[in-house]
């Protein structure tokens, strides 16, 4: 039997960052058919997660800078327009005939004493029927206040939870490079060994471009990548990677392990 896939899709890759509140319906529409194509060659264990993009960044971040933390107010309006988002893109899932239904992540995911809580049924239920929940980041409870978790961060824990050995992170690169974008020359590292290098990861230094969401993307999934699950970043912009990536054939991209 295939293991679960869990592919994150970038908030950058389903909506336009620099246009509020604006899809990529396009990109949406092809990663549909790509997912379906997926669906259709046996892998029925599939699990959606996306990130906020122009929705859930753009708004948090409005309320962020006037009042510096997450009200009840600002926690309901993040979670409206991130269902928003979930919403265009299980529509268009729908529309390809898959079985995909949307499954918010304050539902199931929240914080206590600082770390995060999942509560697996929701999720293992829909998984074990042959149904794809799509997901994202989202403002989750916490047992003091209200916090943003990341769609990364959803997408490596989850691995543990359904039992998967790899997520794929679709982005808007194609993996990671050897140099930041300054410097001239650079090219894809195909692995990255986190045991063997992870000075380099967590400083972020020339040696290597994991600056931004990239760093966050790699140092959020470290408490997992030591339990053996490994990372795929890979871009999703191309069309067929989605498709090729979690059907195993090669692409470009960079593998992040332990």
């Amino acid at each position: 039997m295939k293991k679960p896939v869990i592919i994150k899709l970038g908030g950058s890759l389903v909506t336009y960052k620099d246009k509020p509140l604006t899809p990529r319906e396009d990109v949406i529409k092809r990663i549909s058919g790509e997912i379906r194509d997926v669906w259709l060659s046996g892998y029925k264990k599939i699990f959606v997660i996306h990130g906020g993009g122009s929705f859930g960044h753009y708004i948090a971040s409005k309320i962020l800078s006037s009042k510096k933390h997450i009200d009840e107010k600002g926690f309901a309006e993040i979670a409206w327009y991130m269902n928003e988002l979930n919403r265009i893109i299980v529509k268009s899932f729908l529309e390809k005939d898959l079985p995909a239904v949307q499954l918010s992540t304050r539902a199931f995911v929240y914080k206590r004493g600082g770390e995060v809580v999942i509560s697996p049924e929701p999720l293992r239920s829909l998984i074990d029927r042959e149904i794809i929940p799509v997901s994202f980041g989202d403002v989750i409870l916490s047992d003091k206040d209200f916090e943003i978790l990341s769609g990364d961060e959803l997408a490596w824990r989850s691995a543990l939870i359904l039992g998967a050995d790899i997520v794929f992170f679709a982005s808007t690169v194609d993996g990671v490079y050897d140099k930041p974008p300054e410097k001239g020359g650079r090219k894809i590292i195909e692995k990255i060994k986190i045991s063997e290098e992870m000075n380099i990861v967590l400083e972020g230094s020339r040696h290597i471009d994991v600056t931004g969401g990239m760093y966050t993307k790699i140092y959020s999934g470290i408490d997992v990548l030591k339990r053996g699950v490994k990372g795929f970043i890979f871009n999703g912009e191309v069309s067929g990677n989605i498709y090729k990536a979690l059907t195993g054939e090669k692409i470009v991209g960079t593998v992040v392990e332990y």
